[in-house]
């Protein structure tokens, strides 16, 4: 990471760093600590949130930089943004996905009234189409709720 780019915003990447610990406390379940560390992982949901919302905005950015003027939007353009963003994500996401079936470290939580990972789920994810489906999402690597996100976008404005 290089410290002094021009565009950078040291309060956005203190919030980041925020919402990320966050995250982590949430998921560790540090709500059941005791003293200040349980105060802060009980609430730690409000960073979640704050993390969804910073990821949208920097999706958002980074789609304005790479098309630069509004009059440079076109569908070629936009598919190539999608595409830079599907090479750099998606093969640590079938890896996360990978690990996670073999370690057997998937959540039950979000299956709803599944108790386990279904080929159908598994597919779905494959396939990129998990955001469709909300007892889906977050059900294998967690945090997937991205590529998800940015496939039901794509759907929506080019289909």
């Amino acid at each position: 990471m290089r410290l002094n780019q021009p565009n950078r915003c040291g309060y956005l990447d203190a919030l980041k760093g925020i919402a990320i610990i966050s995250v982590i406390l949430v998921h560790a379940g540090a709500g059941e600590l005791p003293g200040i560390l349980g105060q802060i992982g009980s609430s730690g949901a409000r960073g979640v949130q704050m993390f969804f919302i910073i990821s949208a905005y920097l999706s958002f950015e980074s789609a304005e930089h790479f098309f630069g003027d509004k009059k440079d939007v076109c569908i070629k353009k936009a598919l190539k943004w999608y595409l830079r963003k599907a090479i750099r994500l998606i093969p640590l996401y079938y890896l996360s996905i990978a690990l996670c079936l073999i370690t057997n470290s998937w959540s039950t939580y979000w299956l709803g009234k599944e108790d386990h990972i279904t080929i159908q789920n598994v597919v779905a994810h494959l396939l990129l189409i998990h955001g469709f489906f909300p007892q889906f999402c977050n059900s294998i690597p967690g945090g997937e709720w991205y590529l998800g996100v940015l496939v039901i976008d794509f759907v929506i404005r080019y289909f």
